[in-house]
């Protein structure tokens, strides 16, 4: 009898080969001064040949520079504000491509001329209470007037600064002040807590100074 070949270690016939998926990430933001973000890149292939991968920016502001373009997570450095997009191609061996594409915004938060920040879209984080972080608040001028906006109310309500006089409001905010940030918070970032439970939305915060 003829011996059958064992099809798991017998080659792919060259037909088999599929062009790769490419998968840039979720498309993200990044707040000004923060001027760098990090692509994830991802892919699937049949058979597993990648020959390389490479980043390019397809459109968006002039200056910006991608670390590793050959690699499938980089940092971008020296990002301007307004919208980039990046582009990550796949290859394989037998030339076959995939393509995906991540829009990045980059927001300032301060339009020129005014003494206001909005930063938008912010996530909720759970490090003690429910809370929104806003990062680098030392690179502005005190003293700071606080205001939170939710997704299901277009009215702004100012924050009063954390105490420990009881009061029925459900936002104080604080600024941690302290370098290791009780090993919960970030040296730097001003945090609202809220002692409601609907976290449903992507808040925003205004900051007067």
């Amino acid at each position: 009898g003829c011996k059958k070949e064992n099809p798991l270690t017998s080659p792919f016939p060259e037909k088999l080969n599929f062009p790769p998926q490419a998968f840039a990430g979720k498309d993200f933001q990044v707040t000004l001064p923060v001027d760098t973000a990090t692509l994830n890149g991802a892919f699937t292939d049949t058979p597993n040949d990648i020959k390389q991968h490479t980043w390019k920016k397809i459109s968006g502001p002039a200056t910006y520079v991608i670390q590793k373009p050959e690699s499938l997570q980089t940092k971008v450095h020296r990002l301007a504000k307004g919208i980039y997009e990046f582009e990550l191609t796949v290859t394989d061996k037998g030339g076959l491509t995939g393509k995906d594409t991540v829009a990045l915004e980059v927001y300032a938060p301060r339009t020129e001329g005014s003494n206001e920040l909005i930063f938008k879209n912010l996530t909720w984080i759970f490090p003690w209470y429910n809370s929104i972080e806003v990062k680098n608040i030392f690179s502005y001028p005190t003293p700071l007037k606080v205001f939170v906006q939710r997704g299901f109310d277009p009215a702004w309500t100012e924050v009063k600064y954390v105490s420990n006089i009881p009061s029925n409001d459900l936002y104080e905010y604080f600024i941690e002040t302290r370098p290791d940030g009780a090993g919960m918070y970030t040296y730097g970032s001003l945090y609202i807590f809220y002692y409601g439970s609907n976290i449903s939305d992507n808040p925003q915060v205004k900051i007067q100074y």
